[in-house]
């Protein structure tokens, strides 16, 4: 499921949750099929131009899970942007972020994705300013 009411792609949508959500509800960030998290819904839409269109800057942080073993040079590298090729083969570079490596968190809520024995993992909280 994604966290929007609408969608040009065949995909779950909140919409489909039975729920009578009032007029105007619409998500605070969002969540993509493969991600899990907290989704906060709200009708002010103040709320929501505070967050994504404020002059003021916050932070937001996130606990990643990544298969296969982060080393501290890979962390060092994402800390000051990672560059990739993007869609249309344009050359794309992230934002310099907060990154380390943590302990598996002790508060996961069970999750439908299942850990392989034989794959390494590794956690990480990745805290990006916007």
């Amino acid at each position: 499921m994604v966290s929007q009411f609408i969608s040009n792609h065949p995909v779950r949508l909140l919409n489909q949750i039975k729920f009578d959500f009032p007029e105007g509800t619409h998500a605070i960030g969002r969540l993509d099929n493969h991600s899990e998290g907290l989704l906060l819904l709200t009708t002010n839409t103040k709320v929501t131009k505070l967050l994504f269109e404020g002059k003021q800057k916050h932070k937001r942080t996130y606990k990643v899970l990544v298969l296969h073993k982060v080393s501290e040079e890979t962390v060092e590298k994402i800390k000051t942007g990672v560059t990739f090729k993007a869609r249309g083969g344009e050359m794309y570079t992230t934002k310099p972020c907060e990154v380390e490596i943590i302990d598996e968190p002790d508060f996961i809520f069970p999750s439908p994705y299942t850990k392989s024995i034989y794959q390494e993992y590794t956690w990480l909280q990745i805290t990006l300013t916007e």
